[in-house]
């Protein structure tokens, strides 16, 4: 028995999309924005192939579908306005995007690629300064301290974050 695999239009001429990236960064953690924009890329053996449209899913981490665009004719696919709710400090989604061409082709969907929300807001910030222990002569080029603290975690933590800043960045 011989069994042949049929092949999608996506498949076919090699038409596919990257996972999306947000505000171009690889990696999306603790991004400072609540509506990130997105882009992605098209990787295609079609010449002259052009997009027409996408399509974006959201998702929560759970797996859970929350929200999608429909179809949205446009062939934008650099930074591209976030089309959902603002995202809230710590929220962590996935998203997922495909496109149609002006030849009607339609990609796979990309894979999904996550985004977390870093602390957005000026009540989630609870800091305290830290500085070296001793007189620097502020004159003169220093080299940067190393500046460090142990911790002691309690057993069930599962999961920490831990945002830090310097001189406003």
């Amino acid at each position: 028995m011989r069994f042949e695999r049929i092949l999608t239009d996506a498949e076919e001429s090699g038409l596919s999309v990257t996972a999306p990236r947000f505000e171009l960064q690889q990696v999306a953690l603790g991004i400072g924005v609540a509506q990130p924009r997105l882009s992605w890329h098209i990787v295609t053996a079609l010449p002259d192939w052009r997009q027409a449209s996408y399509e974006i899913e959201l998702y929560g981490v759970d797996g859970q579908l929350h929200d999608q665009t429909g179809w949205v004719e446009s062939n934008d696919s650099i930074l591209v306005a976030w089309p959902f709710a603002p995202l809230h400090s710590r929220q962590r989604m996935k998203v997922r995007v495909r496109v149609a061409g002006v030849d009607g082709r339609i990609s796979d969907w990309s894979a999904f690629a996550q985004v977390e929300a870093g602390l957005l807001q000026p009540d989630d910030w609870s800091a305290a300064f830290v500085t070296p222990d001793w007189d620097e002569d502020t004159a003169t080029m220093q080299p940067c301290p190393l500046l460090r603290r142990e911790c002691t975690v309690r057993t069930g933590v599962e999961k920490a974050r831990l945002y830090v800043t310097a001189l406003g960045v």
